[in-house]
């Protein structure tokens, strides 16, 4: 699954339980089942968007 975080300042990507407990449910399962999570950091600004990396997945 692909996330594009226009943060430049997150640098880890978790379920937002709080928010949605069941989609961190899944999400956690989907994980276990072999689905790669890629969370793409980018910089946005009125010049442009930069690729800044990955950030870290952190499922507990």
């Amino acid at each position: 699954m692909l996330y594009f975080i226009n943060r430049g300042d997150c640098t880890e990507f978790a379920p937002g339980d709080i928010a949605d407990p069941v989609y961190g449910q899944l999400l956690r399962i989907a994980i276990s089942e072999g689905v790669e999570v890629l969370p793409c950091r980018f910089e946005v600004n009125p010049e442009g968007i930069k690729y800044l990396g990955l950030a870290s997945v952190v499922v507990l």
